[in-house]
């Protein structure tokens, strides 16, 4: 699968192919949603129908329900396109570890979409994605590294050494600023 392919599926798409979510008839639970409902949701493409237990996943600051709302948003599936709101339920899934959510701060500054393009905001999220991408599942965590990695690679091409430096420093913050949450 290439990694076109792969970023435009999502997380939970991406599970789905590798038959890690089984998008079975959801049993709704209307004050607790579950992840797996949400993410049986956005496997299956019923985002219009299952938005409201996506969002409250996001509302209760469960990182995937974050994650899949800026997904919604990002790319407008059953809801109005709005990067703005997009990098903004990115940034809070993405302070909850998220890898995904990292790799598509670092596609939306590296792109120019919901910020300013700016390669050291892209090669910061990216760099912290690679490391992030470790923890969890194995062969998906494995996936994500790959990705943020090579990622990082091409927008470093585009940068200087010291833009390069600059990133790193803030991707180090970031990492120190995350651990003092713990």
């Amino acid at each position: 699968m290439s990694l076109h392919r792969m970023r435009a599926l999502g997380i939970a798409g991406l599970a789905a192919v590798l038959g890690n979510v089984v998008s079975a008839p959801l049993v709704y639970a209307e004050q607790k949603p579950t992840i797996e409902e949400g993410l049986a949701a956005a496997a299956a493409r019923k985002y219009k129908a299952e938005l409201p237990k996506i969002q409250a996943l996001a509302r209760r600051g469960d990182a995937d329900g974050l994650f899949h709302l800026g997904l919604m948003h990002f790319q407008g599936w059953g809801v109005s396109q709005d990067y703005a709101e997009a990098l903004r339920l990115f940034s809070a899934a993405a302070e909850k570890g998220h890898a995904q959510a990292l790799i598509w701060l670092g596609d939306a500054y590296a792109e120019g979409k919901g910020a300013p393009k700016d390669n050291v905001e892209a090669h910061k999220f990216y760099d912290l994605a690679t490391t992030q991408a470790k923890r969890g599942d194995l062969e998906l965590s494995e996936i994500y590294r790959e990705m943020a990695d090579k990622k990082k690679k091409d927008v470093a091409a585009k940068m200087t050494k010291a833009e390069i430096v600059d990133a790193q420093k803030r991707a180090s913050e970031w990492r120190s600023k995350l651990s003092g949450q713990e």
